[in-house]
């Protein structure tokens, strides 16, 4: 694995790493009979020109992860109740996670293993296909039960 560079989470944060046998141990999610479908919550505007398409977008999340994936409508920023501001640095739209976080939370399907919001919205730059960005939820995360 490189060094990571300045901008990089790991250059900034400090955290333990983690070796092979203990992410074993702590016994990973997996899915199962009830869990067993990926979600991807595209959020903002998809044009055909920013990067992969939603479908591409399914068929290799689907073909990664070995398992089933949906893709959810499309969700408008503004009326999803998202926070955004624009980088004073860079001028690029920023999402708020933590409001993004709770919007997954809420649209939580029943037979979801996981879902992830993906965005072309707080891009750094680069090539379009380098600006997909997401944030996800897992319905089988111990610690964050759907709320009923």
């Amino acid at each position: 694995m490189p060094v990571p560079g300045p901008s990089d989470w790991l250059a900034n944060q400090r955290e333990p790493g983690q070796t092979f046998k203990a992410f074993v141990n702590s016994r990973p999610c997996r899915p199962d009979a009830r869990r067993r479908v990926l979600y991807l919550q595209p959020l903002g505007t998809w044009q055909p020109d920013d990067g992969p398409s939603l479908g591409q977008l399914r068929q290799f999340t689907a073909a990664f992860f070995e398992m089933d994936v949906a893709i959810l409508p499309v969700l408008d920023l503004v009326h999803a109740g998202i926070t955004s501001r624009r980088d004073p640095w860079t001028r690029h739209v920023q999402l708020l996670t933590s409001d993004i976080l709770n919007l997954l939370k809420r649209r939580l399907p029943e037979d979801a293993f996981a879902l992830l919001g993906i965005t072309m919205s707080f891009s750094r730059g680069g090539r379009p296909a380098q600006r997909l960005h997401h944030v996800g939820f897992s319905a089988t995360t111990p610690d964050i039960q759907k709320p009923r």
